[in-house]
């Protein structure tokens, strides 16, 4: 703030002759890292001076961005855009670019090419270009072509770099130009360009002429911030300002010297006269005081790091220093008030006659046009007792002398007075050339306008680019004076603000004090009006009073330029005299507008001058809001600085930008930046209609992908569905495709293609049918690809698009925008349901889905959707209507008025609109076609009437006003509105010319109007589509009710007119068009019988289409249509074959659905008129399936019982039944009889359709017996290998004898049935049948191979038999073969924390699906695992919904729970009781006693619960010696032999150890030792490490109970070892206690037992392997 000499303290007292400085600051348009402060400098005993002077601040180096961009770079980089480098070139305008590096290094090479570039031929010179392209991106480090990004602003903003890229370099956000045609173009340029003369030469004075061996400053250098340190004798010592710093290399400093040179460089004219004297800069000043007074020791230190020559003179003996005006001049200063002692000097040299000329491109600044002094007269510099001055505060590596604007950049503003210039031709300097003595300091603003103003005759374009150039130095001035108000002091006298008293300074603008002026301070509007006068001058170059007249007057001022035409009365201000007379006023703004001065500026200084009792609503009240109009005429001169330019049809140009969306955008940036760092999966955008948010999430997240170098792709749903199934998600993906196959490396796409071969196997020719552009990745699988070779191709289409996104999002990262999703179809919905609920293994994409909460219910479908991704990670974001000064934003820019002019305005549309964007846009269009906004024509602008606009009624829905004003739309307009309406929210041209033919119009034609007016946009050159759906909905509500079904009916025939010949072929989006349409138009518009069989083929035709896309959804609508199309009376006599058609995939579509209501309601019509019992089997099976899927298993085999007696078939009887096993037999020994050759190459069977049928009924019973009567599942199996040896081979083969075989093994037949399940799964492969890979494998796999091959090996074979029902949609089978893995992985002794995770995982997404009769078989798993690693007692909260069961209420109930999950539940139950000897836990039943009455298949599962059902047999024994217990024994031992024998790998540990356990409880301890170390042994080598810690503790005790305590311990501590690396720590914790209490703290210690360390040394690494 100011400080009156009258009020300065004692301490702050200067003699006279001195100088006192006071700061202030000023921040009101403040950029980030920049300081802006106003410094006021007072030489006692004369006026005072008022300095505004602004510094930016440099980061440190740790907050500097990185180079480089791609997948895994840093997200602030990602964010901000690349760091330049030195390599780089950049791409732009202004000093700090030419001056780059590499920019320099370019045009280095463009020079010594130029000539070769001009004498060769036409297509050589691209070439060369190519070459010099090549040259820079092959430099070390690379170099690389960055462009700006004007959207961001860079978070580097005011950053350095140590490498010397200049500051305003990192005030822009760069990306990376990767296309490199670009890049040739803009090095063909630079070629073209003309070389411009050099300037004259300059004779520079002796004082700075460089002697012999002088060094030169190196362009390059600059200097680092800090505070002063002392060198002793170094002539650094004496620098002022600061310019010495601790902790900074003495390089850096010289480069700040050189900084501070450049400049000031950058403030000279082009131009001067020979009496001009030349502008001080202190800092120089100071260099050449040190320079003089201690130069010996700079040139004689040849080894000072500051030399870069040796024998050179130090370059501050290359640079003068020059005294100001008159001298008195003020010293810069940092931060705090400083007081500064003169001491007189003699005079500096002169500089003689010469002078500086730059030319006009040298880099601008405020002080450009003007002319460079010739002389310097003295000024003082230090203090009087020799002593330096206090040093600058401020940064010197930043100093960029910013604007004070957020959003503005000296360096760009400035730069634009010479914006026809290349950046090239602005080179930097160089200080070896050009002699720091012409440097200027400060100049009058009188003269600066006298040699800045354009030439006479030069016309209105140098007019422009002199505005450019004096609009900052405006602005500085509103600065200067507006901080004296914001601070409450108005300490510059009324008198001294005058053009007289203001001089200019490199970017800096000085206000003096008039010696003998008036002290008095005037008024806010008395200030105003000042102001207005120096603007007025220097705007117009002529002073106020020299323009017409002088004087004041209290009359009413003229020429008022009122926005609003309401006709109001101008407030009254309270203040006098203080408007310009009329004829001044009107005389001078005329000359402003006769000089071509914009029209908003002479608006602005005619609201300044205005300032009478009478003055109108425009203008200004405060100086602040002249600092804020200037600042946007700065910011955005195209919107507030430019005359509006009017053409032909002027209508409003609203610009494409997110108006109040600031926050929206943050939040999405941050939402991706969580994804980045791995904690947020996508954002869930929601709001109403006409937000913005599909425009908003578009642009955001596709700039977002630009930086993150990731593949953007984009999927929009369409209400109407017009197009064919998948299209959206098709298109989407299809995209991806393109741009990975365009910008992979070849290597890269090498191993993708083996990636997805892998991951999608045979069905990957099945995705191509919806991805055309998959062949560019990887190469279709022969003999597959089609949706009948699938059980479920929808699911299959799932699976299949999920491993797609997993596998290339594995080296791209990927951003996917989903847009309207309310309107997707189910098949849409569900695929994309699918991707996101198993996304774990898609990190890397980044999903954006949008949705209209306005339009969806509580109970909608879609709603359900929502909740069913809930687990997923998406962030919600929900957007509202814009806020006031959002509109006023629009309502400002879309005006060119003003904000503070245009608000009134903006609260009354804001009121009438709620701040609904498409709302407001719509509602000022509809202004302006009103007139209520019109257009001036002098001067022309945009003017309106407030009080007619606010009194206006309008609808409270945008839909109403869009419809209103398509009704004032010329009729050809309405009516292409309307039939385009028709089609859809996109259609095709194809359409069009189809259409055109047929109404007789051309639409081409009427829609290019449509497209000007906005209501219309083109989406390529192919297609086009409303501007918003709701101008869509709009358009259709035109069209009057009755009308619609006759419109779409006759578009759609004569758009199928023209499909016939490529329906289903490369034109299904027309075929598909032409359906929909004609279905929209419904049966009641055919009345011709012929047309309706020929719609109801179409429908036929279009729905099978759609079953082999996968979408079951759309091929169900399209099949009731088709059957609506019939006569309901005579369908079935008249078009039997269609109806029946129709019916039966429409019966079939809806099972595949599980729709149960749509399978029964149409399977009713099909069984009342199906003419044969043949053509009722089809859909009989449809039933059948769909009462199974609905585990509906007694009404599902009743159906089954009904297909058989049509088929002729006896129904399945019971094993007890002797002549079922009179047939098992012969059967057994017909396959013994035949060799595997023969079986494989049997014969195919000549009745497919019917065995096929039967097979499948047969294979679905025996599921089905499993559950309701296991005693006939055995003849289902039976009659499924009859069928099949005696008919021939089939689909279903495989599974026939895999079915057989289960029943050999039960039976006994051990090598026959391992030996057929084998055969089962080699068919899959020799007859291509991979569809049913995965029901086999279940088979095969937990039934069969069990009994041969290791259990370890059995776990791998399941999960691929898993991995197999995925790719081919088998649900059903996919999920039981990963069931059976988490089985085995458990029972083999993997880690139990895999078994936890996997199996928790597993049983949610059998919770999602509804899978719930294998969910108990998961969540025992996992709360089996928890409870061996926790112990009994743990809570699991791992399900906070409670929809899953706890221990206790899993527990079976007798006759309600089915014998698989009571075997399995039992078997958990005797592992609890043995592991934590809790025999009070054991189960009232045998497992084994189970197995043997129940015929139960065996799997893994039965015979791991028998072994522990034995061992607690033996406690028991042992405790009781009851006859019970030994019988239970010796049958488990019994049992265990009997298995050992065919596979000793899984049984051999078992066995061993319940016979040592037998051997101990009778007695016979010398075998029992035996054996027990055999069972360990066993348990070591097959890798069963829970075995190991049950035999070795077993041992323990055994040895304990002998007395042989330090082999006991020895045991003991091992198996302790192996409950651990199972995982079972709450089990080896109950032993470590067992311990303890039998050995207390007398452990026995001693060698380690050698048996022990015999089995442990050689696989120690292969145990820790497995382990981990």
């Amino acid at each position: 703030m100011y400080v009156r000499p009258e009020e300065r303290g004692a301490e702050n007292a200067a003699p006279t002759g001195g100088f006192t400085l006071r700061e202030a600051r000023v921040g009101a348009l403040a950029r980030p890292a920049a300081l802006s402060r106003l410094s006021i400098i007072e030489p006692i005993g004369a006026g005072e001076v008022y300095l505004f002077v602004s510094s930016a601040a440099a980061p440190s180096s740790s907050a500097r961005p990185k180079a480089g961009c791609g997948i895994n770079s840093a997200l602030d980089i990602t964010m901000s855009g690349v760091a330049p480098q030195p390599n780089d070139v950049l791409f732009g305008r202004g000093f700090s670019i030419a001056a780059h590096p590499g920019n320099r290094h370019l045009r280095g090479i463009v020079d010594a090419r130029r000539a070769q570039f001009k004498s060769a031929k036409k297509k050589e010179k691209r070439v060369i270009a190519g070459a010099i392209v090549d040259e820079i991106l092959g430099r070390n480090p690379p170099g690389r072509f960055l462009v700006e990004d004007p959207s961001t602003v860079s978070a580097t903003k005011g950053a350095k770099d140590d490498v010397g890229v200049m500051d305003p370099i990192f005030d822009k956000a760069w990306i990376c130009e990767d296309n490199r045609e670009k890049c040739v173009d803009k090095v063909m340029h630079r070629l073209r360009e003309k070389v411009r003369p050099p300037p004259p030469a300059i004779d520079a004075p002796p004082l700075f002429q460089q002697q012999p061996g002088s060094m030169s400053v190196s362009p390059s250098l600059s200097l680092s911030n800090s505070s002063s340190m002392v060198l002793g004798s170094s002539p650094l010592n004496n620098l002022v300002g600061g310019m010495v710093q601790p902790n900074v290399p003495q390089h850096l400093q010289l480069q700040n010297m050189q900084r501070i040179v450049e400049n000031n460089f950058r403030s000279m004219a082009t131009s001067g006269s020979p009496g001009q004297q030349a502008m001080y800069n202190p800092q120089l000043q100071q260099v050449h005081q040190m320079n003089n007074s201690q130069q010996h020791l700079m040139s004689s230190s040849q080894q000072h790091p500051m030399n870069a020559v040796s024998g050179s003179p130090s370059p501050l003996q290359q640079m003068g220093a020059l005294a100001g005006p008159g001298g008195q001049q003020p010293i810069l200063y940092g931060h705090e008030a400083q007081q500064i002692q003169p001491q007189h000097r003699g005079s500096q040299p002169s500089m003689g006659s010469g002078q500086l000329a730059f030319q006009s491109n040298a880099s601008p600044g405020i002080g450009d046009g003007l002319a460079v002094p010739e002389t310097a007269p003295s000024h003082p510099e230090v203090s009087a007792n020799n002593e330096p001055a206090a040093p600058l505060a401020d940064d010197l590596v930043a100093q960029e002398l910013l604007a004070a604007d957020d959003n503005l950049d000296f360096e760009e503003l400035l730069g634009s007075f010479f914006e026809e210039m290349p950046p090239e031709d602005n080179p930097p300097l160089d200080l070896s050339s050009v002699p720091p003595a012409s440097l200027p300091e400060e100049v009058p603003l009188k003269e600066w306008i006298a040699r800045a103003k354009p030439q006479p005759g030069n016309g209105t374009k140098d007019m422009q680019a002199y505005v450019r150039a004096a609009m900052p130095v405006a602005l500085k001035l509103a600065e200067v004076l507006g901080e004296d108000d914001e601070a409450g002091a108005n300490f510059v006298p009324l008198a001294s603000i005058r053009c007289e008293n203001a001089s200019v300074r490199a970017e800096t603008v000085v206000l003096r004090t008039s010696p003998d002026g008036s002290p008095d301070l005037g008024g806010t509007p008395h200030r105003l009006r000042a102001l207005g006068a120096i603007l007025h001058e220097l705007f117009s170059r002529a002073p106020l009073d020299e323009a017409g007249g002088g004087g004041s007057s209290g009359g009413k001022s003229v020429r008022r330029l009122s926005l609003s035409d309401d006709g109001h009365r101008p407030q009254k201000r309270n203040s006098s005299s203080l408007t310009v007379g009329n004829d001044l006023l009107d005389v001078s703004i005329a000359r402003l507008e006769v000089m071509d001065v914009p029209h908003s500026l002479c608006a602005l200084v005619k609201n300044l001058l205005d300032q009478g009792e009478f003055s109108g609503d425009d203008a200004y009240r405060s100086l602040a809001d002249v600092r804020v109009d200037l600042g946007l005429m700065l910011k955005n001169p195209e919107c507030f600085l430019d005359n509006l330019q009017v053409g032909a049809h002027p209508a409003l140009d609203i610009k494409d930008r997110f108006y109040g969306r600031d926050d929206d955008i943050v939040r999405i940036q941050n939402c991706y930046r969580e994804h980045v760092n791995g904690g947020c999966g996508g954002i869930l955008v929601s709001g109403g209609a006409g937000v913005g948010k599909s425009s908003l999430v578009s642009q955001t997240t596709r700039r977002l992908a630009v930086r993150t170098k990731s593949h953007f792709a984009e999927a929009k749903f369409d209400q109407s569905n017009n197009v064919y199934p998948l299209a959206a998600i098709g298109a989407m993906f299809n995209s991806l495709c393109d741009s990975f196959a365009r910008d992979a490396a070849q290597a890269e796409l090498t191993v993708v293609a083996l990636e997805l071969e892998s991951a999608l196997g045979e069905q990957r020719a099945l995705l191509g049918t919806v991805l055309p552009s998959l062949s560019k990745l990887v190469s279709s699988s022969p003999g597959g690809g089609t949706s009948s070779e699938c059980i479920d191709p929808a699911a299959s289409m799932q699976f299949l698009f999920r491993k797609f996104l997993e596998t290339v999002s594995q080296h791209w990262r990927v951003v996917l925008f989903l847009d309207d999703l309310q309107w997707a179809d189910p098949a849409s919905l569900r695929l994309i349901a699918s991707i996101l609920t198993n996304a774990s293994k898609i990190s890397s994409v980044f999903f954006a889905c949008c949705y209209r909460d306005d339009d969806i219910k509580e109970g909608d479908p879609f709603t359900a959707w929502l909740s069913s991704i809930e687990t997923f990670p998406l962030k919600t974001i929900t957007m509202q209507n814009i806020g006031a000064e959002g509109v006023n934003d629009l309502v400002s820019e879309t005006l060119h008025v003003l904000p503070r002019l245009s608000r009134p305005l903006s609260l009354v549309l804001h009121h009438k609109t709620r701040g609904n964007p498409l709302f407001l846009r719509q509602l000022m269009e509809s202004l302006r076609d009103r007139g209520h906004i019109h257009l001036n024509l002098n001067p022309p602008r945009w003017a309106w009437s407030l009080d007619d606009i606010a009194n206006l009624e309008l609808s409270d829905n945008v839909l109403a006003l869009l419809v209103k004003e398509m009704k004032g739309l010329p009729d050809e307009l309405q009516t292409g509105l309307r039939v385009v309406s028709c089609l859809g929210f996109s259609s095709s041209y194809t359409c069009f010319d189809i259409l055109s033919n047929d109404l007789g119009v051309d639409l081409r034609a009427i829609v290019d109007p449509l497209v000007q007016k906005g209501f219309m946009m083109r989406v390529d050159d192919k297609r086009i589509r409303f501007s918003h759906d709701k101008i869509q909905q709009a358009a259709y509500e035109m069209i009057p009710m009755q009308q619609r079904p006759e419109n779409h009916m006759r578009f759609g025939l004569a758009i199928c007119s023209h499909t016939f010949d490529t329906s289903g072929g490369k034109d299904d989006e027309l075929f598909y068009t032409a359906v929909n349409q004609i279905n929209r138009g419904g049966a009641d518009c055919l009345s011709d019988s012929r047309q309706r069989v020929m719609v109801a083929a179409l429908n036929l035709k279009a729905g099978q289409r759609s079953l082999e896309l996968s979408d079951f959804s759309t091929a169900l609508k399209l099949f009731e249509h088709g059957i609506s199309f019939l006569d309901g009376n005579e369908q079935w006599a008249s078009h039997y074959n269609l109806s029946l058609q129709l019916f039966d995939a429409a019966v079939e579509t809806a099972c595949a659905l599980s729709d149960t209501q749509a399978v029964n309601r149409l399977s009713q019509q099909v069984l009342a008129h199906a003419r044969s019992p043949d053509d009722k089997l089809k859909c009989l099976y449809a039933v059948a399936e769909s009462l199974r899927l609905a585990f509906k298993f007694q009404e599902s085999k009743k159906v089954a019982f009904a297909i058989l007696e049509q088929l002729g078939e006896r129904l399945p009887q019971s094993l007890d039944d002797a002549a079922v096993q009179t047939n098992i037999q012969k059967m057994k020994l017909a396959l013994q009889n035949m060799s595997d050759e023969s079986i494989c190459n049997m014969k195919e069977t000549n009745q497919m359709k019917r065995d096929v049928l039967l097979l499948k009924t047969y294979n679905d019973l025996v599921f089905l017996f499993t559950y309701v009567d296991p005693k006939r599942a055995s003849d289902c199996s039976l009659r499924m290998a009859q069928i099949t040896m005696t008919n021939g081979m089939c689909a279903l083969t495989p599974l026939a004898l895999a079915q057989f075989a289960i029943v050999l093994v039960t039976k006994g037949d051990i090598a026959l049935g391992y030996r057929i399940g084998t055969l089962a799964l080699r068919l899959i492969d020799k007859i291509n049948v991979q569809r049913y890979t995965s029901a086999a494998i279940s088979m095969v796999g937990t039934l069969i191979s069990w009994v041969a091959e290791p259990l370890q090996s059995i776990a791998e074979t399941h999960l691929l038999g898993h991995r197999s029902g995925q790719r081919n949609g088998d649900t059903l089978y996919s999920a039981l073969n990963y069931l059976f893995y988490l089985q085995i992985c458990y029972q083999s002794g993997q880690n139990l924390s895999i078994a936890r995770g996997k199996s928790r995982d597993f049983a949610f997404e059998l919770l999602r699906r509804k899978q719930k009769f294998m969910l108990n078989g998961a969540w025992c798993i996992y709360l089996q695992s928890a409870a061996l690693m926790e112990g009994l007692d743990y809570k699991d909260e791992e399900d906070s919904s409670g929809m899953l069961p706890t221990w206790d209420e899993m527990t079976p109930k007798s006759g309600k729970t089915h014998k698989d999950f009571f075997l399995v539940f039992s078997t958990h139950q005797y592992t609890r009781a043995f592991l934590f000897k809790r025999y009070d836990l054991v189960p009232q039943f045998d497992i084994l006693d189970m197995i043997s009455r129940e015929n139960v298949s065996i799997r893994p599962i039965f015979y791991y619960g028998v072994f522990f059902e034995g061992l607690v047999a033996i406690h028991f024994a042992r405790q009781t010696d009851a006859d019970e217990y030994h019988r239970k024994v010796e049958a488990a031992l019994v049992f265990m032999r009997n298995w050992s024998k065919h596979n000793a790998w899984n049984f051999g540990t078992k066995y061993k150890l319940l016979e040592a356990e037998m051997m101990h409880l009778s007695g016979y301890h010398d075998q029992a030792s035996g054996l027990y170390e055999e069972a360990v042994r066993l348990a070591h080598q097959h890798k069963f490490v829970h075995e190991e810690a049950i035999a070795s503790e077993q041992a323990a005790a055994f040895y304990h109970a002998r007395g042989l305590h330090q082999k006991a311990h020895a045991f003991y501590a091992h198996s302790v070892s192996c409950y651990k690396r199972w995982g079972a720590t709450a089990v080896a914790t109950r032993v470590e206690n067992d311990m303890q209490g039998k050995f207390g703290s007398d452990i026995v210690q001693g060698q380690a037992d050698e048996f022990l360390a015999s089995i442990a040394a050689p696989n120690e690494g292969s145990s820790r392997k497995r382990h981990d």
